[in-house]
Formats: structure tokens, sequence, C-alpha cells
């Protein structure tokens, strides 16, 4: 369906060829022609999408690629914000700048979706959609605030925490498009160590490791590991049980480093339900009195 092939040019393969469906669209509304889209039978996997078409406007479109209708074509300004810091655990904050640039009224389809971005910038398919109507008078600009919830969102990342957010406006008389796309990487908190005495070689001393759970739903089966060469031998881990929403704590216990010098310690938080919590901290670890 149209519907279908328009969340496939769109959603699919690299930013380069989803400016070029939408150049490709926009050259088409023109000669008054429909788009027809189609899955390329030469490729596989989430970029494989090819538009093919019955119009030359369309095929010599897509070979120019290039970037989306700009700005005084389309006479429709399209700006995602973030109108919060984004952190793992909490909501997405988001707003559109939706500006008419032209002397006359304006009705627009706003479609507005987001989804996860793989390590190599590869988009998946969206966990959030939505689609609506807005009226704009001649030069107005409108602002469309919205939140995705973590339970919406969590679960979907990958490993480099990225969701990529895109709205899309057409104009129902004119056929015209105007693109507008914004990454969000999403922080995490960090551990805080701290070294509670002077660190020499073969003598044991106390460090305390401050943690929170960003989540704001109870965890199980949290567990801090620690490891640093020269400080401890292989893995040091700590099972730290539950804990409760957005709980912050904290550890205190001593660690025995077997070698002098610079040293780095570092501490990771784990749970199976939020990605991985670190910390680190550099240390010079004095030889002991006697010589080692």
């Amino acid at each position: 369906s149209l519907s279908l092939s328009l969340f496939l040019g769109l959603h699919a393969g690299s930013l380069e060829e989803r400016r070029a469906f939408l150049k490709a669209l926009t050259a088409w509304s023109r000669a008054g022609a429909e788009p027809e889209t189609t899955r390329s039978p030469a490729r596989s996997g989430a970029g494989a999408v090819a538009a093919t078409t019955r119009s030359e406007a369309m095929s010599t479109a897509l070979a120019e690629g290039g970037s989306p209708v700009a700005l005084t074509e389309a006479q429709l300004s399209l700006q995602l914000q973030l109108v919060e810091s984004a952190e793992i655990g909490q909501d997405l904050h988001l707003m559109l700048l939706a500006r008419n640039l032209e002397a006359a009224r304006k009705e627009v389809k706003l479609s507005r979706s987001t989804q996860p971005v793989l390590h190599d910038g590869t988009p998946r398919p969206p966990f959030w959609q939505d689609t609506h109507y807005l009226s704009l008078d001649p030069r107005e600009e409108k602002r469309i605030s919205w939140r995705i919830a973590y339970g919406q969102y969590g679960r979907h990342l990958g490993e480099d925490q990225q969701v990529q957010v895109i709205a899309l406006a057409e104009e129902n008389t004119s056929w015209q498009k105007m693109l507008a796309e914004k990454t969000v990487t999403l922080a995490r908190p960090s551990l805080t160590l701290s070294v509670l005495a002077p660190v020499v070689v073969n003598q044991p001393f106390p460090l305390h490791v401050e943690f929170i759970n960003p989540l704001p739903q109870p965890v199980d089966g949290c567990v801090l590991v620690v490891e640093g060469g020269g400080l401890v031998k292989g893995q040091a881990s700590i099972e730290l049980g539950s804990l409760q929403a957005q709980e912050k704590g904290g550890i205190k216990f001593q660690l025995t480093p077997y070698k002098s010098g610079p040293r780095q310690l570092h501490a990771t938080l784990t749970s199976s339900l939020f990605p991985p919590i670190k910390g680190w901290k550099q240390l010079e670890v004095a030889p002991h009195p006697g010589g080692n």
C-alpha cells in the first residue's frame, strides 16, 4: 500500500538514501503522480529498500540523490529539539517547531516516529509513531511537545544508547514535504569512586563506590564488578541484590594492590534491566616502605 511504501522508504537505509527518497517523492508530486515503492530483490536487511517507478521524474531524482526539499521550496520550517537532557530511565521530552513561511494558511499532515539506531548508524523499525493534522496561519509558528516513557523505548536500545526522531510534514494541497531528523544519545549515570586512605603496594586500602538505579522501577540481581591491573587479580564481584526505583546507594570495601606505580581502577554496575553503569579512578600506588 502507499502508506506502507512511505513508511519503508523513510525508515530504512542510510540518511542519504532517505533524503533521496524524499526528493523523489517531491518530484512525483510535481509530476502529479503517486509514488510506488517496492523492496529490491537484490538486497536484504534494513537498508534493502529501493524506489521503483513508472516515472522518469522519480528515477532521475533518485539518481541525483542529495538533500531533501529546500525550505524555500517547501515554505515550511521544521526543527526538532530536546526539551530536557536525555538520560537512561527518564522520559524523552521532545519538541517540534513548525513554522509556516508563506503568507497563506496551510493544512499539514504531520507524521512523527522514533526508532533505535545501531552502532553503525543503521536505523531499526520504529517503536513509537503518531500522525495528526496541523493548521498553520500565515507566518505562524507552532510548538508540538510530547514525551516517550522509558517503558516504551528502554528495551529497544542498542549498545550506543541512541534513538532517531523523525518528523515528516506533508502539505495536503501541494504534496510538498519537509523532513526533520534528530539523533539522540541517552546519557547514563556514572559510578563515583572514592579512595579513603593512601594506596601502598601489598597493603589493604578502603574504597567507597556510590551508585544509583536510574530506572523508575525496582531492579534485582545487581552486581558490582571491580578490576584493574596491579590492583585486582582478575575481577572482584560484589552482589548488591535489589535496588528500589531510582535508589541511591554506596558500598565500602578493601583492595590490596600488588604492583606499584600508576594504576587505573574500573568499576561496573550491572543489571538485567539497565545498561552497564561504569566509573574509573586513576591511582598512584606507592612502593612498600620496606621495598618490593
